[in-house]
């Protein structure tokens, strides 16, 4: 028995007609394949977004969706104490 995969479907709005072509969809495909329908929709707030932003937005989604692991958060590179200390240090030099 082949493993089952993820389809996934991006949509650009969740205007009624699409929740419609949504539905039946997903209803096809399970038919068909019994493969997992994700659907990721990119919402108008989003539309007139840089495009780093908008992928940001659509991979975050995907995360929550738990479909990607999330990238790790960078730890602290500088104590609070050194980043005093080199913001003292660029004022003295004159560049803040």
């Amino acid at each position: 028995m082949q493993p089952k995969n993820t389809i996934i479907i991006f949509m650009n709005n969740q205007k009624e007609a699409d929740k419609q072509v949504r539905e039946i969809l997903q209803q096809e495909l399970q038919n068909r394949a019994g493969q997992d329908i994700v659907f990721i929709t990119e919402e108008n707030q989003h539309a007139g977004s840089s495009s780093e932003h908008r992928a940001a937005a659509i991979l975050k989604e995907i995360e929550e969706k738990n479909l990607l692991p999330p990238v790790p958060q960078e730890d602290e590179v500088y104590t609070e104490e050194e980043a005093e200390k080199i913001k003292k240090r660029l004022e003295d030099l004159g560049y803040l």
